[in-house]
């Protein structure tokens, strides 16, 4: 998502639905699958493709190739493997390269959805990102994926995307869900470095500065950036940790599928990031808008970003552990219960098993199994959906094959 000089920003806008039911079986395995965007998240996908027998040839795009042609050496995956400079501004270009292609999985930042989403009907192929956007509505080309026998999976990364398969897995260990805490924490150093984003520093702005949306008696409504702090107990070692309302995917997609009458994200932020992004936000400098400044135009955001380091480039440096959970309250049998299920993984294991952070590995993975699970036919949903749509325990089931560990804790409240 991007941040709004109007404040209507949010990467979880509530929108409109207008689902036709009914299921398509894809024809044959998916064999040539196209990547755009080969950043932190991106590589870890492209890794896992890589070594899929699923999939016979991958294409990977970026606007800059260094990195992606570094993998595919490393793992000696030329006779598999392509490397394509691209843009995703430019849909034309896009078509051509999605052109033959079975699935096109979307690495970029969510403002390049709508174009790749929209090149991805022109090409006729079908779709996976990992985030949503505020600048545009993707349900929209829900009838236009349809009418074209196609699929378009959004939100599938580690939250939005595990996150909301996990929920769908502990809503159906209850009869009844009252709520739905969604909260990511992490306790990740990086020697050297003060203030670090994991994944888009751009995105976190935009995270961290909108102002979050939560779902409550039937309704969905906007709270103040940086509210409701709260000191959260995340699995160990992590601990306890500040968290803070966010505005995310899962209290706009959650509610539609599992009904209850309340549902949040919070985060874990260090406070005097707090205090710092504040800082930034009353100076302007979070603004994406540009100025001229000595005759020259520059957003002021760009120049915020242009000195955090890049999250690829912080491979091998983390240290800590990365979590995400849920937690439901609900009834099961008449009595109150509740239900935690969360993933947790360190930094320096994540880099063992992919040259990366756990960050980039839990948002990059789940697109690589959805791929997969789509390749085996086990995805056969048309139209665009979210990951509250697929088979919540075959899914979590692939994820520990890749040695992502689901937790569990059954309480009576």
């Amino acid at each position: 998502m991007r941040f709004s000089d109007n404040g209507r920003c949010g990467r979880s806008q509530v929108p409109v639905f207008r689902w036709k039911v009914f299921y398509r079986p894809l024809s044959g395995e998916i064999m040539k699958v196209v990547q755009i965007g080969c950043g932190a998240v991106g590589l870890v996908t492209a890794r896992h493709l890589m070594k899929s027998e699923k999939i016979d040839e991958l294409v990977l795009a970026d606007i800059s190739t260094d990195k992606a042609a570094g993998l595919v050496k490393e793992l000696k995956a030329e006779k598999k493997t392509t490397v394509k400079k691209a843009d995703a501004s430019d849909r034309a270009g896009l078509k051509k390269l999605f052109k033959g292609a079975d699935l096109v999985i979307n690495g970029t930042i969510p403002r390049f959805n709508e174009n790749v989403m929209r090149a991805c009907l022109d090409a006729g192929t079908n779709y996976i990102d990992f985030a949503m956007g505020d600048e545009f509505d993707q349900f929209s080309l829900d009838d236009e994926f349809r009418d074209e026998g196609l699929g378009a999976l959004i939100s599938m990364g580690e939250d939005p995307g595990i996150t909301d398969v996990m929920a769908m897995s502990a809503s159906k260990k209850l009869d009844e869900v009252d709520k739905i805490f969604v909260r990511d924490g992490d306790n990740a150093s990086v020697p050297g470095y003060k203030y670090v984003a994991l994944f888009s520093p751009d995105t976190l702005i935009d995270e961290t500065l909108c102002k979050p949306l939560i779902y409550r008696d039937g309704k969905w409504d906007r709270l103040e950036p940086f509210s409701g702090e709260e000191d959260y107990e995340f699995p160990a070692p992590i601990g306890k940790l500040k968290t803070y309302f966010c505005d995310h995917e899962e209290p706009a997609l959650m509610p539609r599928y599992i009904k209850t009458n309340y549902c949040d994200f919070k985060i874990a932020l260090d406070p005097d990031f707090v205090r710092f992004t504040k800082m930034l936000h009353e100076l302007g400098l979070t603004s994406s808008k540009p100025v001229e400044i000595k005759g020259c135009k520059v957003a002021p955001r760009d120049v915020v970003t242009y000195f955090m380091p890049k999250p690829a480039d912080l491979a091998g440096k983390v240290k800590g552990y990365g979590c995400v959970l849920v937690e439901l309250h609900g009834k099961k049998a008449e009595k109150r219960k509740r239900i935690k299920m969360w993933t947790l993984m360190s930094h320096e294991d994540a880099y063992k098993l992919s040259g990366m952070h756990a960050t980039g590995y839990l948002v990059g993975t789940p697109g690589a199994v959805a791929a997969i699970m789509w390749a085996d036919g086990k995805i056969k949903e048309k139209g665009v959906f979210p990951p509250e749509k697929l088979d919540s325990e075959e899914f979590l089931a692939r994820l520990q094959q890749y040695s992502i560990t689901i937790g569990q804790s059954i309480e009576d409240l």
